[in-house]
């Protein structure tokens, strides 16, 4: 079970004033990783979800979804 971002989440980042690269600085990930997250290339820790979207003032089911696909 992963999670992945919403497209929401990119407004939401904008919508807030930030850069992705602020936005990824005070979030204390790369530029890089936050992008593969954006992008859907990468999935994101639960952890990381729940900072991300306190700081949005959203909630995570808002700015992200799971995907509960296994890999045989």
């Amino acid at each position: 079970m992963k999670l992945y971002a919403k497209n929401i989440l990119s407004e939401s980042i904008a919508f807030n004033g930030y850069t992705v690269t602020k936005f990824a600085d005070e979030m204390g990930v790369t530029r890089g990783h936050l992008y593969t997250v954006l992008s859907r290339k990468n999935s994101i820790s639960p952890l990381l979800a729940i900072r991300i979207s306190k700081k949005l003032g959203k909630s995570t089911d808002e700015l992200f979804f799971i995907n509960k696909k296994v890999k045989k």
